[in-house]
């Protein structure tokens, strides 16, 4: 599970770079469409662009939903169990916020609602920070213990 967890730490930077950069990005396209005008673009590419953004961060909130869901299932202790529970409802949370941006991608795009997934990146990253540090390397079964876990 501590790898799991370490790769929750990478991911969550990435995710976290990932939306900056998209950001950046669909903010540029929207000034761009302003100085150009509506003549020149068929739709309004900051639009699309937030669609594919929402979809791409679909997969990354799957993953933390995931890993959290297999701290549930793996990790003994009330601790871990309480901060992956904690960690399911967040990204709960931000997958609703992502649905939302998604649907309605005209009042709300990427450039103004890309900051709040990377920050919800660095939560998830602190997340995975506390979960490799509360899980312990390794654990000792007792010979005859048939029911043991893994870690």
């Amino acid at each position: 599970m501590r790898k799991v967890f370490l790769i929750g730490i990478i991911v969550g930077l990435l995710y976290m770079v990932l939306c900056v950069g998209m950001c950046y990005y669909t903010h540029k396209m929207r000034d761009l469409y302003h100085e150009l005008g509506k003549d020149y673009f068929d739709v309004k590419p900051h639009v699309h662009l937030t669609r594919m953004a929402g979809a791409a961060n679909i997969f990354f909130i799957a993953y933390f939903f995931i890993q959290y869901l297999l701290s549930l299932i793996r990790v003994r202790g009330r601790l871990p169990l309480t901060l992956g529970i904690f960690g399911m409802l967040f990204t709960v949370g931000v997958c609703i916020g992502d649905l939302c941006m998604v649907e309605k991608a005209q009042h709300s795009t990427f450039d103004e609602v890309g900051l709040y997934f990377a920050f919800s990146g660095f939560v998830q990253m602190g997340y995975c920070l506390a979960l490799f540090m509360l899980v312990p390397k390794k654990v000792k079964a007792h010979p005859f213990d048939f029911d043991t876990t893994i870690i």
